[in-house]
């Protein structure tokens, strides 16, 4: 699981516009969930990690997380001999 904020500075980084990083970002902020175990609930705690399931967004997102993770590393074949 990736925090929010991990993916609002890889926005910001980016170079999105303020607009769409807000957006981004009260569209992460703010979820709520609980668990059901046989039948008992635990208590609704903040979602501070990851994107809803089964969204869009959360397949957009994974993309721009990923997008850099090369970066910093060398391949042995593009080495030269």
């Amino acid at each position: 699981m990736v925090p929010h904020n991990i993916f609002i500075s890889k926005l910001e980084r980016y170079g999105f516009d303020e607009r769409t990083v807000q957006w981004v970002s009260s569209w992460l902020v703010g979820h709520i969930q609980r668990m059901s175990v046989n039948s008992s609930m635990s208590k609704r705690r903040s979602v501070i990690t990851g994107v809803p399931q089964q969204s869009v967004m959360g397949l957009v997102l994974f993309n721009i997380l990923i997008n850099d993770i090369d970066s910093g590393t060398e391949s042995l074949w593009m080495t030269p001999s």
